[in-house]
């Protein structure tokens, strides 16, 4: 048959449709073994992943993530913990997506972004440490485990502008609450709405008297 092979020199046929059976090895896998990085994780797997991880591992009460505001960044991820403190984690799952991520106004400018702290997540060997932005750290994922791999620099990176955006971040976030809420007999704005507001607002009479 058109379709048969001889197996060595057995004698031994293999059938064609037999053949076309045998399961052809996986193009991801072959890709992945050379690249030595796990191409086949998605960007909102890695997003849930920093949010557990900011949870768990670093302790942060408030996680927000893919808020957009007038301010045009908007990062993976964003959390505070402790007095106020930002965390900004921006997940890439490829290299041209990281090397993008540098173009952005924010980076290139980074007086004007937001976070105390900013991180990168990746697949374990997809950024090398000496590719990352200055005073940024790295983290890692395998499986189902985040590490710190390069620790940031402890001293604040944010400014007066970047914690206005964030303000105008958690503001926006608030609204959209808000908007669900509205609906309801019982809504009355939160604590947190109304110190953001005048917050805000002090901020800005701040401003406009300098």
């Amino acid at each position: 048959m058109g379709g048969d092979r001889e197996i060595g020199g057995s004698g031994h046929r293999e059938i064609g449709s037999q053949r076309a059976k045998r399961p052809a090895p996986r193009k991801a896998l072959f890709i992945q073994g050379i690249l030595g990085y796990n191409i086949s994780m998605t960007h909102q797997q890695l997003v849930r992943m920093a949010e557990q991880w900011l949870r768990g591992r670093y302790r942060c009460g408030i996680v927000l993530s893919e808020q957009s505001c007038a301010s045009g960044e908007t990062p993976d991820v964003i959390a505070w913990k402790g007095a106020c403190r930002s965390v900004v984690v921006e997940c890439k799952v490829s290299r041209a997506d990281f090397f993008a991520d540098q173009e952005k106004p924010f980076r290139k400018n980074p007086e004007l972004a937001m976070g105390c702290e900013r991180f990168y997540l990746a697949p374990q060997g997809l950024v090398g440490a000496h590719e990352l932005p200055r005073k940024w750290g790295l983290l890692e994922c395998k499986g189902r485990e985040v590490r710190m791999a390069v620790k940031p620099c402890r001293q604040s990176q944010r400014s007066p502008a970047g914690l206005m955006r964030e303000m105008n971040l958690l503001l926006a976030s608030l609204r959209r609450v808000e908007v669900c809420r509205k609906g309801s007999r019982t809504w009355k704005p939160s604590r947190m709405c109304i110190w953001c507001e005048r917050r805000t607002l002090s901020r800005q009479n701040l401003g406009k008297r300098e």
